[in-house]
């Protein structure tokens, strides 16, 4: 049965907790907006100043942001950050139509979609960066998983390279945080909604309405997305609701609590696209039957679904003690439900041109996640010298449980495929109803429990000449889990410490030189393993380093600003499955070995210009060369390009706005373009290699005021030129897309 139950909760619960704040707003034809636009209403307080730990787009221009919150936890410039970072605000996320953080971040330097699926099912977070895998997102600096709509972002943070430091258990690529909209002091109201390809349809709302004037301000963000896709038998459904309320106690302390319901539904499963067993390498357009899987093939038939519900609440306390001190109180509890059941081709069989015909199985996974964050900022001089600490804490607990997976009875499937015979590609033969059998991993769970402590230092000196970042965390991490298979128990134990420290050095003011050493690690949330020897041992944690040595710029009043940056990092620990003989009765069994290193060095630059009056320019390029470093089980392996990893990955965004064309106001177009050179299935040799391809998106837009509404219609073409690419390992990528927006600000 699907879980149509869970998603009428989930929004149930959002309806609940909004209901006395939409009441509120019928009353706030008598709160009126500030005549000024100062945010302040007139006779009322002074604005809330919180700059420690608050960031906003209310300061950029155009694309170009000065500041992040990502780097340090606190509201710091970039230029006076060692850090490799990029920022993509609100305005680029308005122009480029984006419709989830996927859109977005693969704009930023050295960032690609991973080796996950796409938008339509699996996890649309995952992401490469540097040519390390594995790298999901922060929300307001706590973790995301599986999807993020981009109803409610308000900006994207891109830190790249080893950051445990703030963020713990992290991959050593890099990661990504997105800052989702909150209230302002001044009402304001919009709606957008959008027409596409392949009956696409999605609609947005965005109410930002002071209920008590600077004391009380309520923010709705929602949005409703349904469409076809390009792929049969894919209908993908995703809903997004996210009531925030703040409260602005006096103009040193504020309070917010939010909660944020998610639901994506796909009816329907993609699949691989098949290719022989015996040489995965080759292209399977090149084989007799490259006609029957073309663009729109599927192996799953009609009658899948992929669900995931999320519910995350979060609340945040900030107050300013004096000049000098100033505390954040966060906490954030989510929790997703996953519902799967898929029928179609499951796999690949055999050294010939077969596949294994239609099979089902059912997954159903959940977990809870908990978190506790507590920053203390302090900030002072001493002897000409700007001091700024930062103590913090973190308690982080995280629930896993397999409520229940199965497969059908093998012994009742069809035939299987023969990949040179499209004839016996029966996708329409369901084995349903199956003879469900459950499978013995029902009932396995994790439990983690992780507690850190971290201090950072930051110096500035010289008459700012000199910027200097010191810091260190220690992570104590706890583990209880129970495997259904083994019907065993397992405890783990560890702890981890990981430093930082970087220098800036300004010649002048707005061009900085910066080097930075850092690490990163995280636990690989694994139970007794067994090795290629037959022991069983607990597996150590992930461990990453690196350092960047780079280059920024914020000259000609922002015209020109940048980061250039080379980097080296490594990952070590890895975690590889092999197939092992079992020394007393000579069986083979998937043994696990944790040995090796893959090492990422490369190059990146991103650069933001204005060269003209109202024309914009962001360009972004990274060279980055990821191989296995070393293999003890596989030497074979060393020297092979890492997976997803392309050496080469450019992109560009113009935007021209041409002022006011009869009653157009801001009338604006915008090119831009993707390139990604040949990327690698798998680290192993004879690899599929997915070629190298260009995508480029164009859009026109203006704004129109009738009376006291301003009307945004925009028209946003993907893949202008309808290039045919295969986007990863597992489908092809997007036709030529169509989307028309037409949006109204009140």
């Amino acid at each position: 049965m699907k879980p149509h139950f869970l998603f009428r909760r989930t929004f149930r619960r959002a309806v609940a907790l909004a209901g006395p704040c939409l009441g509120a707003l019928t009353a706030s034809a008598q709160i009126a907006a500030p005549a000024d636009g100062s945010g302040t209403a007139a006779g009322g307080e002074d604005t809330i100043n919180l700059p420690a730990f608050v960031v906003s787009s209310e300061h950029d221009r155009g694309y170009y942001a000065a500041n992040a919150i990502t780097g340090t936890r606190t509201n710091t410039a970039l230029i006076d950050l060692p850090l490799s970072m990029q920022v993509l605000n609100r305005e680029f996320i308005n122009d480029i139509a984006a419709r989830d953080l996927v859109d977005i971040a693969v704009y930023s330097s050295g960032v690609v979609q991973g080796a996950g699926q796409d938008s339509f099912v699996g996890d649309n977070t995952n992401f490469t960066m540097r040519g390390m895998q594995g790298g999901l997102p922060l929300r307001n600096g706590f973790r995301r998983l599986r999807m993020a709509p981009a109803g409610n972002i308000e900006r994207v943070e891109i830190l790249r390279g080893p950051n445990s430091l703030l963020y713990g258990q992290i991959e050593p690529g890099g990661v990504i945080n997105y800052v989702t909209k909150r209230p302002t002091k001044q009402a304001s109201s919009s709606v957008n909604l959008q027409f596409g390809s392949y009956e696409f349809y999605r609609a947005e709302i965005d109410v930002n309405q002071p209920l008590i004037p600077n004391k009380l301000g309520f923010r709705l963000l929602g949005s409703y997305q349904d469409s076809q896709s390009w792929i049969d038998y894919l209908h993908n459904r995703t809903q997004l609701i996210n009531p925030v309320l703040t409260w602005w106690i006096d103009p040193k302390t504020q309070w917010t609590v939010e909660y944020e319901g998610s639901a994506r539904r796909v009816d329907g499963f993609r699949g691989v696209l098949p290719y022989p067993a015996s040489n995965p390498s080759l292209d399977i357009r090149t084989l007799p039957w490259a006609d029957n899987v073309g663009i729109h093939f599927n192996l799953y038939g009609p009658g899948t679904y992929n669900d995931e519900i999320f519910d995350v609440f979060t609340t945040e306390f900030l107050h300013t003690f004096n000049d000098n001190f100033s505390l954040r109180l966060a906490a954030a509890q989510s929790h997703r439900w996953s519902y799967t059941d898929r029928t179609g081709a499951n796999g690949i069989s055999g050294p010939s041109y077969s596949m294994i015909a239609r099979t089902s199985n059912y997954s159903a996974p959940a977990g809870i996640e908990k978190w506790l964050q507590a920053d203390l900022d302090n900030t002072f001089r001493l002897a000409g010298v700007e001091v700024k600490n930062l103590f913090g804490y973190e308690y982080k607990q995280d629930d896993w449980y397999q409520v229940k997976q199965g497969n059908n009875d093998p012994t009742k499937q069809p035939p299987n495929w023969d990949l040179n015979d499209p004839s016996t590609w029966n996708t329409w033969t369901a084995v349903w109803p199956y003879d469900f059998r459950p499978s013995l991993n029902s009932g396995s769970n994790s439990l983690l429990n992780t507690q850190a402590y971290y201090f950072t230092n930051q110096l500035t000196m010289w008459d700012d000449h000199i910027h200097t970042l010191v810091g260190m965390r220690w992570d104590q991490v706890k583990q209880r889990g129970y495997d259904g298979i083994s019907k065993s128990k397992s405890a783990i134990g560890l702890h981890d410490s990981t430093p930082q420290a970087g220098v800036i050095y300004k010649p002048i003011h707005r061009l900085s030189f910066y080097g930075l050493y850092s690490e990163a690690f995280y636990p690989l949330y694994l139970s007794q393993q067994r090795n290629s020897k037959g022991e069983y041992y607990i597996p150590k944690p992930v461990a990453g380093k690196g350092w960047d040595i780079g280059v920024k710029s914020e000259l000609y009043d922002g015209k020109l600003a940048g980061t250039m940056t080379v980097f080296e990092l490594e990952k070590e620990g890895i975690l590889r499955s092999v197939i092992a003989i079992d020394p007393t009765d000579g069986t083979q069994y998937v043994a696990y070995d944790q040995s090796g290193v893959e090492r990422s060095t490369g190059f990146e630059a991103s650069l933001m210009a204005v060269p003209r009056e109202k024309l914009q320019v962001l360009l972004n390029y990274a060279y980055t060369d990821a191989y296995v470093k070393t293999d003890p089980q596989n030497p074979a392996r060393v020297g092979l390009p890492l997976e997803q990893a392309p050496k080469h990955i450019f992109s560009f965004m113009l935007k021209q706005n041409f002022g006011e064309i009869l009653r157009a106001r801001d009338v604006s177009v915008t090119f831009g373009g993707r390139y990604n050179s040949v990327r690698y299935s798998e680290s192993v040799p004879n690899a599929l290699a997915m070629e190298a391809y260009w995508v480029f998106e164009a859009g026109v837009g203006c704004n129109v005021k009738i009376g006291r509404v301003t009307y945004h219609p925009q028209l946003n073409v993907r893949n202008l030129f309808d290039n045919f690419y295969r986007a990863d390992r597992w489908s092809w990528g997007a036709p030529r897309e169509f989307t028309l927006s037409i949006g109204a600000r009140f």
